[in-house]
C-alpha cells in the first residue's frame, strides 16, 4: 500500500490514473491530453507500472495502457476511508 501511495504522490501521476480509468489509451493520447512531453509520461507510467497500478499489453509499440484492477480497487477503498476534512482539501477528479 505504501508503494501505491508513493507512486500517486507525484502530482502528474493521479491525472494519468484518472485517464486510464476511463479506458485503455495509447501513450500519445496521454501526452496530448496532459500536455506533458512523451519522456515525462513514459517515466510516470513506468513508476505506476512498478507500483502495480497499470498494465500494458506487449503486443505492439503503441499499446493501449490500462489500470491494474486490484491495486486501483485497494486505492479506491483507501480514498473512501480518508477523513472528510482531508478529502475536502483534495482537488476534484
Amino acid at each position: 500500500m505504501l508503494g501505491t501511495l508513493k507512486a500517486l504522490a507525484e502530482p502528474n501521476r493521479l491525472p494519468i490514473v484518472e485517464l486510464l480509468r476511463a479506458g485503455p489509451r495509447p501513450v500519445a493520447d496521454m501526452v496530448h491530453r496532459l500536455r506533458l512531453r512523451q519522456p515525462q509520461v513514459s517515466k510516470h507510467l513506468r513508476v505506476l507500472s512498478h507500483a502495480g497500478l497499470m498494465e500494458a499489453p506487449h503486443r505492439r509499440p503503441a499499446s493501449h495502457l490500462r489500470p491494474a484492477a486490484r491495486p486501483v480497487a485497494a486505492t479506491r477503498r483507501l480514498a473512501e476511508e480518508v477523513p472528510p476534512t482531508l478529502g475536502a482539501k483534495l482537488p476534484a477528479p
